[in-house]
Order: structure tokens, then sequence, then C-alpha cells
């Protein structure tokens, strides 16, 4: 009959502990996606649902870069115009002439900071530094948003205070329609009395119309 001792009992114990902390430690050591590929899913999975490919961030910061160039070019452009009694041709400048120098919003020729580079020689504003420079550039992308923005909301505003004042003309008018009804009603046989009655109702309407 075979005697197990407790040094064998114990030797066992251990070799069961580390094999299951083995199998833990593989599970773990399972190499989890990346980055990359998580985006990479990610895109091909709106693709195929939408048909559209959304811009990463290094193309919405040039987008941004662009547009702030052309419009800080633009406006100086025009100053230095009108100062010469010329006329400045914004159609002209957006898609012509920039284009010409810069290539197309959507697939424009220089990254960001090479755009920001350019802005740097030109305007003290915009930081020689590149990072920095393409970070001015996105906050004057951002202003300029905000101020066509508040242009928009204001000139919305007005429209909307324009209908307003029409609603109240045609108001006004059907009441004078049924005031003119009035008085013919009286005219074919209400007395003195009646009459001064309406009159009196009339007086009260154009008060609170005032």
């Amino acid at each position: 009959m075979a005697t197990t001792t407790k040094s064998t009992v114990k030797k066992n114990g251990s070799a069961t502990a580390n094999a299951k902390s083995g199998a833990t430690t593989k599970a773990a050591a399972k190499p989890a996606a990346s980055t990359n590929d998580l985006i990479g899913q990610v895109t091909t999975t709106l693709k195929k649902t939408y048909k559209v490919n959304l811009n990463d961030r290094k193309k919405r910061v040039a987008l941004k870069v662009y547009h702030a160039l052309r419009e800080k070019m633009g406006l100086d452009l025009q100053t230095q115009v009108r100062k010469n009694n010329g006329t400045f041709d914004w159609q002209k400048w957006n898609t012509k002439v920039f284009v010409l120098l810069f290539g197309k919003p959507e697939a424009p020729k220089y990254s960001a900071p090479v755009m920001a580079k350019i802005a740097s020689y030109f305007y003290d504003t915009i930081s020689e530094e590149p990072t920095q420079a393409v970070a001015d550039l996105v906050e004057f992308n951002r202003q300029s948003l905000e101020r066509r923005n508040a242009i928009q909301e204001q000139t919305e505003d007005e429209d909307l205070e324009g209908d307003d004042e029409e609603f109240d003309d045609s108001v006004l008018d059907d009441e004078d329609d049924l005031d003119a009804e009035a008085e013919s009603d009286l005219d074919e046989g209400d007395d003195e009395d009646d009459l001064d009655d309406d009159e009196d109702f009339e007086d009260e309407e154009d008060d609170e119309l005032e």
C-alpha cells in the first residue's frame, strides 16, 4: 500500500496552483485590438453603412487652417485694393486665385504647418513657431465662424420681426373691415342711441389697438 506524505501533497497542490495561474496568464496575455485596428473597423463600418468617409483630425485641422489663411489674406487684399479705389472680387479670390495657390479645400496642396508658416511670414499675429501658428489660425477660423453665425442669427431675427409686422397689419385690416360693416349696418336703420353706443365701442377698440 502506497503511503502519501505531506511533502507529496504539498508539491501536487503547488503544481495545480501553478497550472491554474499559467492558464490565467495566457488568457490575460491575449493581444487586444490596437487603436489603429479599431479606427480601421470604425472607418470600414461607416463607409459600408453610409457610403461616406469621415475626415480625421489631421484633415479637419488642415481645412480650418486653409479657410483661415484664405479669409485672412482676402481681407488684407480687400483693404489694399480699396485703398487704390478698386473692387475686390471675393468669388474670384476664393474659387480661382487661392485655389491656384493652395489647392481646393478638400485637397489642399500643403499641410497645415506649411500653410501656417506662410501665414506667419505675412502676419505678425501668427506665431513663427509651426505648432502655435496652426493653433493661431484655428482660433482665427473659430472667431470668424462665430461672427458669421451671429450675423445670420441677427438676420433671421429681423426677418421674423418683419413677418410679425405684416401679421399685425393684416389683423388691423380685418378690424377695419369689421368696423366698415358695422357702420353700414348702422346706416340702414339703427337709432341715435345705438349709434352712440357703437361709437363708444369703436373708441375702446382704438384704445386697445394703440
